[in-house]
Protein backbone atom coordinates (compact mmCIF):
# COMPACT_ATOMS: atom_id res chain seq x y z
CA UNK A 1 0.00 0.00 0.00
CA UNK A 2 1.59 3.32 -1.31
CA UNK A 3 1.97 5.97 1.19
CA UNK A 4 -0.78 8.28 -0.67
CA UNK A 5 -3.31 5.56 -0.91
CA UNK A 6 -3.01 5.23 3.41
CA UNK A 7 -3.14 9.12 3.53
CA UNK A 8 -6.28 8.33 1.64
CA UNK A 9 -7.95 5.63 3.74
CA UNK A 10 -6.78 7.97 6.97
CA UNK A 11 -8.82 10.79 5.42
CA UNK A 12 -11.50 9.30 4.80
CA UNK A 13 -11.74 7.19 8.02
CA UNK A 14 -11.70 10.49 9.36
CA UNK A 15 -14.60 11.72 7.81
CA UNK A 16 -16.44 8.88 8.40
CA UNK A 17 -16.18 9.06 12.01
CA UNK A 18 -17.17 12.07 12.11
CA UNK A 19 -20.26 12.07 10.23
CA UNK A 20 -21.11 8.95 12.43
CA UNK A 21 -20.70 11.23 15.54
CA UNK A 22 -22.58 13.85 13.95
CA UNK A 23 -25.34 11.56 13.03
CA UNK A 24 -25.24 9.62 16.79
CA UNK A 25 -25.43 13.52 18.27
CA UNK A 26 -28.54 14.01 16.30
CA UNK A 27 -30.20 10.85 17.22
CA UNK A 28 -30.11 11.11 20.64
CA UNK A 29 -32.03 12.39 23.39
CA UNK A 30 -30.59 15.66 25.71
CA UNK A 31 -30.55 13.04 28.94
CA UNK A 32 -28.35 11.04 26.56
CA UNK A 33 -26.02 13.67 25.51
CA UNK A 34 -25.60 14.38 29.35
CA UNK A 35 -24.87 10.99 30.86
CA UNK A 36 -21.68 10.59 27.84
CA UNK A 37 -20.49 14.17 29.23
CA UNK A 38 -17.42 13.87 31.57
CA UNK A 39 -16.49 15.94 34.23
CA UNK A 40 -12.87 17.79 35.09
CA UNK A 41 -11.99 14.38 37.10
CA UNK A 42 -12.19 12.13 33.94
CA UNK A 43 -10.55 14.52 32.27
CA UNK A 44 -7.68 15.09 34.62
CA UNK A 45 -7.73 11.30 34.97
CA UNK A 46 -6.48 11.09 31.30
CA UNK A 47 -4.35 13.98 30.54
CA UNK A 48 -2.58 13.58 33.70
CA UNK A 49 -1.76 9.88 32.72
CA UNK A 50 -0.60 10.55 29.49
CA UNK A 51 1.77 13.35 30.43
CA UNK A 52 3.02 11.22 33.50
CA UNK A 53 3.65 8.17 31.11
CA UNK A 54 5.01 9.50 28.33
CA UNK A 55 7.70 11.37 30.49
CA UNK A 56 8.08 8.31 32.27
CA UNK A 57 8.91 6.07 29.39
CA UNK A 58 11.30 8.86 28.41
CA UNK A 59 13.33 8.75 30.87
CA UNK A 60 13.38 5.03 31.20
CA UNK A 61 13.81 4.69 27.00
CA UNK A 62 11.65 2.21 26.61
CA UNK A 63 9.44 2.25 23.31
CA UNK A 64 5.99 2.54 24.28
CA UNK A 65 3.50 5.24 22.61
CA UNK A 66 1.01 6.71 24.90
CA UNK A 67 -1.41 8.44 24.21
CA UNK A 68 -5.54 9.49 25.30
CA UNK A 69 -9.14 9.87 23.52
CA UNK A 70 -7.98 8.87 20.22
CA UNK A 71 -9.87 7.24 17.74
CA UNK A 72 -8.93 3.68 16.82
CA UNK A 73 -9.70 1.83 13.31
CA UNK A 74 -10.10 -1.78 13.29
CA UNK A 75 -10.39 -3.15 9.54
CA UNK A 76 -14.52 -3.93 9.29
CA UNK A 77 -14.83 -2.43 12.76
CA UNK A 78 -16.64 0.82 14.53
CA UNK A 79 -14.40 3.26 15.18
CA UNK A 80 -13.77 3.36 18.88
CA UNK A 81 -11.83 6.19 21.82
CA UNK A 82 -10.16 4.47 24.66
CA UNK A 83 -9.54 7.02 27.16
CA UNK A 84 -5.99 5.88 27.42
CA UNK A 85 -4.43 3.34 24.84
CA UNK A 86 -0.65 2.24 25.09
CA UNK A 87 1.55 0.33 21.33
CA UNK A 88 4.42 -1.26 21.99
CA UNK A 89 7.09 -1.00 18.92
CA UNK A 90 5.70 1.64 16.93
CA UNK A 91 6.94 5.13 16.32
CA UNK A 92 6.69 7.95 18.92
CA UNK A 93 5.65 10.48 16.43
CA UNK A 94 1.93 12.52 16.90
CA UNK A 95 -1.21 11.05 15.12
CA UNK A 96 -4.32 11.96 14.54
CA UNK A 97 -5.78 8.66 14.91
CA UNK A 98 -4.62 5.27 15.07
CA UNK A 99 -5.62 3.07 11.80
CA UNK A 100 -4.17 -0.75 12.58
CA UNK A 101 -4.18 -1.47 8.56
CA UNK A 102 -1.89 1.27 8.32
CA UNK A 103 0.29 0.97 11.36
CA UNK A 104 0.53 -2.87 11.17
CA UNK A 105 -0.52 -3.59 14.47
CA UNK A 106 -3.22 -3.40 16.84
CA UNK A 107 -3.15 -1.60 20.28
CA UNK A 108 -1.52 -3.61 23.50
CA UNK A 109 -3.70 -1.91 26.18
CA UNK A 110 -7.02 0.11 26.27
CA UNK A 111 -7.66 1.78 29.52
CA UNK A 112 -11.16 3.35 30.62
CA UNK A 113 -11.65 6.32 32.89
CA UNK A 114 -15.47 5.57 34.08
CA UNK A 115 -17.02 8.61 35.82
CA UNK A 116 -20.35 9.68 34.95
CA UNK A 117 -20.62 7.62 31.29
CA UNK A 118 -22.61 4.63 30.87
CA UNK A 119 -21.55 1.39 33.33
CA UNK A 120 -22.80 -1.12 30.81
CA UNK A 121 -20.53 0.18 27.74
CA UNK A 122 -16.84 -0.08 30.22
CA UNK A 123 -17.78 -2.98 32.44
CA UNK A 124 -19.71 -5.02 29.74
CA UNK A 125 -19.60 -4.30 26.15
CA UNK A 126 -15.70 -3.33 26.09
CA UNK A 127 -14.75 -6.09 28.42
CA UNK A 128 -16.09 -8.74 25.25
CA UNK A 129 -15.46 -6.11 22.23
CA UNK A 130 -11.66 -5.36 23.11
CA UNK A 131 -10.95 -9.07 23.93
CA UNK A 132 -12.24 -10.44 20.21
CA UNK A 133 -10.30 -7.79 18.91
CA UNK A 134 -7.57 -9.14 20.80
CA UNK A 135 -6.35 -6.35 22.97
CA UNK A 136 -3.92 -7.78 25.38
CA UNK A 137 -4.80 -6.00 28.50
CA UNK A 138 -8.02 -3.83 29.55
CA UNK A 139 -8.09 -2.04 32.48
CA UNK A 140 -11.48 0.47 33.76
CA UNK A 141 -10.87 2.69 36.22
CA UNK A 142 -13.99 3.47 38.29
CA UNK A 143 -13.89 7.30 39.64
CA UNK A 144 -16.90 7.10 41.67
CA UNK A 145 -16.58 4.04 43.34
CA UNK A 146 -12.66 4.11 43.78
CA UNK A 147 -11.69 1.07 42.63
CA UNK A 148 -10.65 -0.52 39.04
CA UNK A 149 -11.17 -3.74 36.86
CA UNK A 150 -8.56 -5.32 35.26
CA UNK A 151 -8.63 -7.78 32.69
CA UNK A 152 -6.12 -9.84 30.22
CA UNK A 153 -5.96 -12.20 27.79
CA UNK A 154 -4.66 -15.53 28.31
CA UNK A 155 -2.47 -15.40 25.07
CA UNK A 156 -1.96 -14.34 21.80
CA UNK A 157 -5.15 -16.43 20.29
CA UNK A 158 -7.13 -15.76 23.32
CA UNK A 159 -10.24 -14.09 22.91
CA UNK A 160 -11.78 -14.02 26.01
CA UNK A 161 -10.94 -11.88 29.34
CA UNK A 162 -9.68 -13.44 32.28
CA UNK A 163 -9.92 -10.80 35.33
CA UNK A 164 -7.11 -9.91 37.25
CA UNK A 165 -6.88 -9.68 40.98
CA UNK A 166 -5.28 -7.25 43.03
CA UNK A 167 -2.40 -6.90 45.24
CA UNK A 168 -3.42 -4.87 48.07
CA UNK A 169 -5.54 -2.41 45.50
CA UNK A 170 -2.58 -2.47 42.79
CA UNK A 171 -2.88 -4.22 39.98
CA UNK A 172 0.15 -5.06 37.36
CA UNK A 173 0.06 -4.48 33.77
CA UNK A 174 2.42 -6.54 31.50
CA UNK A 175 2.26 -3.75 28.72
CA UNK A 176 3.30 -0.97 30.98
CA UNK A 177 5.11 -2.83 33.46
CA UNK A 178 3.63 -0.94 36.49
CA UNK A 179 0.89 -1.21 38.93
CA UNK A 180 -2.32 1.16 38.53
CA UNK A 181 -3.79 1.87 41.85
CA UNK A 182 -6.29 4.60 43.41
CA UNK A 183 -4.24 7.54 45.75
CA UNK A 184 -6.45 10.03 47.58
CA UNK A 185 -8.90 9.33 45.13
CA UNK A 186 -6.76 9.93 41.99
CA UNK A 187 -5.40 7.02 39.82
CA UNK A 188 -1.84 6.26 40.00
CA UNK A 189 1.13 4.19 38.72
CA UNK A 190 3.63 2.64 40.34
CA UNK A 191 7.17 0.97 39.61
CA UNK A 192 8.03 -0.88 42.18
CA UNK A 193 7.74 0.97 45.19
CA UNK A 194 8.06 4.14 43.76
CA UNK A 195 5.50 6.49 42.39
CA UNK A 196 5.56 7.68 38.68
CA UNK A 197 5.12 11.30 39.40
CA UNK A 198 2.74 13.38 37.65
CA UNK A 199 3.73 16.55 35.56
CA UNK A 200 3.08 19.44 38.37
CA UNK A 201 5.14 16.96 40.72
CA UNK A 202 8.30 16.97 38.19
CA UNK A 203 7.80 20.74 38.24
CA UNK A 204 7.88 20.89 41.68
CA UNK A 205 10.74 18.87 41.85
CA UNK A 206 12.29 20.81 39.19
CA UNK A 207 11.49 24.20 41.50
CA UNK A 208 13.00 22.53 44.66
CA UNK A 209 15.97 21.70 42.99
CA UNK A 210 16.54 25.23 40.87
CA UNK A 211 15.96 26.77 44.81
CA UNK A 212 18.72 24.38 46.25
CA UNK A 213 20.90 25.65 43.33
CA UNK A 214 19.78 29.14 43.90
CA UNK A 215 20.96 29.11 47.38
CA UNK A 216 24.00 27.36 46.99
CA UNK A 217 24.55 30.61 44.36
CA UNK A 218 23.40 32.99 47.25
CA UNK A 219 25.91 31.25 49.74
CA UNK A 220 29.00 31.58 47.38
CA UNK A 221 28.06 35.11 46.65
CA UNK A 222 28.57 36.20 50.47
CA UNK A 223 32.13 34.23 50.65
CA UNK A 224 35.32 35.90 49.78
CA UNK A 225 36.61 37.27 46.88
CA UNK A 226 38.00 33.48 46.37
CA UNK A 227 34.14 31.92 45.87
CA UNK A 228 33.15 34.71 43.16
CA UNK A 229 34.48 31.98 40.54
CA UNK A 230 32.52 29.43 41.96
CA UNK A 231 29.26 31.03 42.55
CA UNK A 232 29.16 32.35 38.98
CA UNK A 233 29.27 28.65 37.80
CA UNK A 234 26.54 27.74 40.55
CA UNK A 235 24.70 30.70 38.94
CA UNK A 236 24.99 29.64 35.33
CA UNK A 237 24.04 25.94 36.47
CA UNK A 238 21.12 27.23 37.94
CA UNK A 239 20.29 28.86 34.98
CA UNK A 240 20.71 26.47 32.56
CA UNK A 241 18.48 23.75 34.77
CA UNK A 242 15.77 26.18 34.57
CA UNK A 243 15.92 26.26 31.15
CA UNK A 244 16.61 22.23 30.24
CA UNK A 245 13.84 21.94 33.10
CA UNK A 246 11.49 24.14 31.31
CA UNK A 247 12.13 22.53 27.87
CA UNK A 248 11.90 19.17 29.06
CA UNK A 249 8.30 20.47 30.44
CA UNK A 250 6.91 21.90 27.09
CA UNK A 251 8.19 18.92 25.80
CA UNK A 252 6.56 16.39 27.31
CA UNK A 253 3.72 18.13 26.74
CA UNK A 254 3.40 17.62 23.65
CA UNK A 255 3.59 21.79 22.73
CA UNK A 256 5.89 22.66 19.66
CA UNK A 257 8.53 24.72 20.75
CA UNK A 258 10.06 26.95 17.44
CA UNK A 259 13.91 26.92 17.15
CA UNK A 260 13.27 30.78 18.00
CA UNK A 261 11.32 30.41 21.44
CA UNK A 262 14.31 27.33 22.22
CA UNK A 263 16.76 30.24 21.60
CA UNK A 264 15.03 32.59 23.27
CA UNK A 265 15.44 30.40 26.42
CA UNK A 266 18.95 29.23 25.97
CA UNK A 267 19.97 32.75 25.76
CA UNK A 268 18.06 34.31 28.87
CA UNK A 269 20.37 35.82 31.53
CA UNK A 270 16.96 36.35 33.96
CA UNK A 271 16.61 33.41 36.39
CA UNK A 272 13.63 35.17 38.01
CA UNK A 273 12.19 35.36 34.42
CA UNK A 274 12.97 31.55 33.85
CA UNK A 275 11.47 30.85 37.24
CA UNK A 276 8.22 32.31 35.98
CA UNK A 277 8.44 31.09 32.64
CA UNK A 278 8.87 27.58 34.70
CA UNK A 279 6.35 27.98 36.92
CA UNK A 280 3.46 28.13 33.88
CA UNK A 281 4.94 25.41 31.89
CA UNK A 282 3.05 22.98 33.47
CA UNK A 283 -0.13 24.60 32.49
CA UNK A 284 -0.40 27.49 30.59
CA UNK A 285 -0.80 27.27 26.37
CA UNK A 286 2.33 28.37 24.72
CA UNK A 287 1.75 31.28 23.23
CA UNK A 288 1.06 33.04 26.91
CA UNK A 289 4.10 31.61 28.27
CA UNK A 290 6.44 34.08 26.73
CA UNK A 291 4.13 37.05 27.06
CA UNK A 292 6.47 39.38 29.62
CA UNK A 293 9.60 38.52 27.70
Amino acid sequence: MSPEHKERIEEELFIAALDYEEDLHERISEEERAAMAEGDGHFGACSNSRASLRAFYRRTGENLYITCNMTVYYPGETHFDPDILAVRDVPLRNRDSYIVLKEGKGIDLAIEILNRGKRRKDLSDNVVRYARLGIPEYFVVDLRKGRIHAYRLAGPDSRRYAPLLGDCGRYHSAVLGLDLAFHKGELRFYSGTATVPLLEELAATAQETAAAAEAAAATAQETAAAAEEAAAAAQEQLRQGLGQSLLMILHVRGLPVSDEQREQVRTCRDVLLLHRWLARAATDPLDKLFLDS
